[in-house]
């Protein structure tokens, strides 16, 4: 079996910027399965089902143009997408046991 693979950054919450509340920056709800029941009483896998977002800091267009640009956020969307490949490819290695045979 292989290991859990998050879909989410290891920083999810901050604190704000008032530091009064904290920012959240990424969140993940439990997973949701779809189970049909067979006429012969097997229960069988219909699908899996995982929600998440994550913030990305989108870089702003300035009115000024001797105002220095934003970052573009080209590492943390290739981050973002790093994870999730990963996550996918645990996620399948971890349910291909439940293909049926031939």
């Amino acid at each position: 079996m292989c290991g859990f693979e998050p879909l989410l950054p290891s920083e999810t919450v901050r604190e704000g910027r008032s530091g009064l509340l904290p920012e959240i920056l990424a969140w993940q709800s439990d997973p949701e399965l779809s189970v049909v029941c067979s006429a012969g009483g097997e229960l069988k896998l219909r699908g899996v089902e995982i929600a998440a977002w994550q913030a990305i800091k989108i870089p702003r267009k300035w009115d000024a143009p001797d105002r220095r640009p934003d970052k573009l956020p080209v590492p943390q969307l290739a981050a973002m997408f790093g994870r999730l490949r990963l996550a996918m490819s645990a996620w399948m290695e971890a349910l291909d046991h439940l293909t049926p045979s031939r």
